[in-house]
C-alpha cells in the first residue's frame, strides 16, 4: 500500500528513530481523524526499520471500563518484549520505572507503538507522562496515536499533552485526510467522484485509525 502524501511525515519519524538508535529517545503523538492513516504511517515506519529496531505494539480499546495498562499488557504478551514480568508489579510507579529501565538498557533501538490512546485508561496516561519526562536518554521512540477530534476539553489526554508538549523530546504531528488527487490515484482509474468518496475509498480508513 503506497503511503501517499505522508512522505515528509514518515521521513521525520525515521529521523526520530535514527536518533533513538544513537541513544536519544523521544515520545511522538500522532494525531488524526478516524481513517486519516495513522496506523498506516506507524506500520510504514515499523517496516522501514527493516529489523534493525525492536517493534512493540499495544492497543487501547473503546471499552466502557478500559483495561488497566491495556497496551502494556499487549506488549508484554510478546516474548521478545522482555517485560512479561513487569506488568505483574502491583505498584504502578515501580511498573513505569521498570519499563523505563527496559528502554534505557536495550541493545538495539525500540519502536513502541501505542494505538488509540484517546481510549486509554488513567494508568496508561500516567505511564506516558512518566516516560515523556524521562525519554531522552533511552534508545526508544514511543509513538502514540490518537483521534484529536474525540478528546473534549475535559479529556484526561488533554492534560497529558499540555504537560508533555513543552518538553524538548516530545513532539506532536497531525495526519491529514488524503487529497482528492491521492484518492483518484488509489482508486486506480475506477469511475468515482474523488471528492464525495474520499472517505469511502481511502484504504487507510479500512486499515484502522
Amino acid at each position: 500500500m503506497p503511503v501517499l502524501e505522508r512522505e515528509t511525515l514518515l521521513q521525520t519519524l525515521r529521523e526520530h528513530l535514527e536518533r533513538a538508535s544513537s541513544g536519544t529517545g523521544s515520545l511522538v503523538f500522532l494525531d488524526g481523524e478516524a481513517g486519516a492513516g495513522k496506523t498506516t504511517v506507524a506500520g510504514a515506519l515499523a517496516g522501514a526499520s527493516d529489523g534493525r529496531s525492536l517493534v512493540l505494539t499495544g492497543h487501547c480499546d473503546p471499552l466502557s471500563t478500559p483495561r488497566p495498562l491495556g497496551p502494556l499488557r499487549d506488549i508484554a504478551s510478546d516474548r521478545v518484549s522482555g517485560i512479561g514480568e513487569i506488568v505483574e508489579i502491583e505498584d504502578g510507579y515501580e511498573t513505569f520505572a521498570a519499563v523505563l529501565d527496559r528502554l534505557e538498557h536495550s541493545i538495539r533501538p525500540i519502536l513502541v507503538i501505542l494505538e488509540d490512546i484517546h481510549w486509554a485508561d488513567t494508568a496508561t496516561l500516567d505511564m506516558l507522562t512518566y516516560l515523556g519526562r524521562r525519554i531522552e536518554p533511552t534508545k526508544a521512540l514511543v509513538l502514540a496515536t490518537y483521534r484529536g477530534d474525540e478528546i473534549g476539553p475535559d479529556h484526561q489526554l488533554r492534560a497529558v499533552l499540555g504537560d508533555l508538549l513543552a518538553k524538548p523530546h516530545v513532539h506532536r504531528y497531525t495526519v491529514g485526510m488524503l487529497s482528492p488527487d491521492a484518492v483518484r490515484s488509489l482508486a486506480g482509474g475506477r469511475p468515482v467522484d474523488a471528492i464525495s468518496e474520499v472517505t469511502v475509498l481511502d484504504p487507510y480508513f479500512y486499515m484502522g485509525a
